[in-house]
């Protein structure tokens, strides 16, 4: 999170398959586990976090319990971060 501080550095995450139950909260019920709290401290710290809209629909549904701050997007996004990126890491 300290890259993500610097004025002239931005910081994205976009999360797919399996580590998109990292941005689903703890309910009863429910799967997620907000990685700890992992995707919420990188939304507070002005981090953009996005989760794939079709993995999120296998996890969360209703989309109620996605972490606040994390937003459901498409391919489309990831693809746009990707163009706009200097540099791509992938975990």
């Amino acid at each position: 999170m300290e890259l993500a501080r610097a004025e002239d550095i931005v910081v994205r995450v976009f999360l797919r398959g399996g580590a998109v139950g990292l941005a689903v909260a703890d309910v009863a019920g429910g799967s997620g586990n907000d990685g700890g709290g992992a995707v919420s401290r990188l939304v507070s710290a002005g981090i953009d976090v996005a989760v794939t809209e079709s993995d999120l629909a296998v996890r969360d549904p209703d989309r109620d319990a996605l972490v606040i701050g994390a937003q459901p997007a498409s391919g489309v996004t990831l693809a746009a971060w990707t163009i706009g990126a200097d540099r791509v890491l992938v975990f």
